[in-house]
């Protein structure tokens, strides 16, 4: 399972290039890069946010401590929790 940083649209700028688009279900569209083939974003019909892959971040330990754990039922047994940011076993109350 891979591990994603989430954003609002409106904050997410994309410097340089445009990514190509997949439909991967009937809800979302995974984006990637048209070059190399890595992946870049999630991207839920609807939703005003966007889930972007850490490994697409040039400097992700610049990125803000996490503000939630979510869908940790599919944590590896090696990944450490971080025991002062909640945790859902899948999606927050909210969402």
């Amino acid at each position: 399972m891979p591990a994603f940083a989430t954003f609002r649209n409106a904050a997410l700028t994309v410097e340089q290039g445009t990514p190509a688009s997949f439909r991967s279900s009937r809800r979302a569209v995974r984006q990637f890069c048209p070059t190399c083939g890595s992946a870049m974003f999630w991207r839920e019909d609807g939703s005003d946010e966007v889930d972007v892959f850490l490994g697409s971040f040039d400097q992700p330990e610049r990125l803000p401590a996490p503000e939630q754990q979510i869908w940790t039922m599919h944590r590896l047994p090696w990944v450490a929790t971080i025991d002062s940011v909640p945790a859902w076993h899948e999606r927050p109350p909210s969402a």
